[in-house]
């Protein structure tokens, strides 16, 4: 019995499907992108097709950059337990991606650097260790020859000088039970638990939102201390108090 024979696709229907009635878009690696129903025509299809593709061309520009930045964060997105790192590769792509990664000097990331994130001292600093490490994987598989994050200098963030005070602490706190309107908020007390876990370990709020039960191998039922390894919260009921430094009106936390 002769094979079935296979339909030849025209190049413009190449990824292109038909669902439930309606055309859909399907970008590689990207989500289904509705076009048009069926029953509006294929010139329709072909100008909302256009209209799509065009949307992606201008995103992607004429670079290898966007390419190379998508492909380093699927990598190395699960070694980060920070959840919106994978979002700066989205803030990378559009300002480079009429350039190739071998093209990418220290003066195109000091511009980037400067213009998107004007004022924002902190961010810069995040974003420039984003992209050398970007770059130190594009050296490794022989996209780049350097890393020009290494030649940007930045201007250090100015230390805190401003402390909360115990009562807007305690203000903080009690506002998370009620919302504006008077009305309880559900998971107000689990917020309320959270702060206190912030004040008592003085770690950051992503360490604490991290924390996972931890049971004890000499009394497995107790689970008495919570992520032990990581150092946040020791077992058996010692807690860590960051020093506290006595302030005029109130205390440093």
């Amino acid at each position: 019995m002769n094979a079935r024979r296979r339909r030849e696709v025209p190049e413009w229907m190449q990824r292109v499907y038909e669902s439930d009635g309606s055309w859909y878009f399907v970008p590689r690696g990207g989500k289904w992108i509705r076009l048009c129903r069926v029953s509006e025509g294929e010139s329709r299809l072909l100008e909302r097709l256009r209209e799509e593709k065009g949307k992606i061309a201008a995103m992607e520009g004429i670079g290898n950059m966007p390419r190379l930045v998508g492909e380093y964060v699927k990598a190395f997105k699960d070694d980060h337990k920070e959840k919106a790192w994978p979002k700066y590769g989205d803030y990378v792509k559009p300002a480079f991606k009429n350039l190739n990664a071998n093209q990418v000097d220290a003066a195109h990331v000091s511009k980037f650097l400067r213009t998107k994130y004007k004022d924002k001292l902190h961010m810069q600093r995040i974003m420039r260790a984003f992209l050398s490490g970007f770059f130190q994987w594009a050296i490794e598989e022989r996209h780049a020859k350097t890393n020009p994050c290494r030649d940007v200098k930045l201007k250090k963030p100015a230390a805190r000088t401003a402390y909360i005070t115990d009562v807007e602490f305690a203000a903080i706190r009690d506002n998370m039970l009620k919302n504006k309107n008077g009305h309880k908020v559900p998971g107000g007390e689990m917020m309320q638990c959270f702060v206190d876990l912030c004040y008592l370990t003085a770690q950051r709020s992503t360490d604490i939102r991290d924390l996972r039960w931890r049971a004890d191998p000499a009394a497995p039922a107790a689970c008495n201390w919570v992520d032990q390894e990581a150092g946040v919260i020791p077992p058996r009921g010692r807690i860590v108090v960051a020093s506290i430094k006595s302030e005029p009106g109130g205390e440093k936390r």
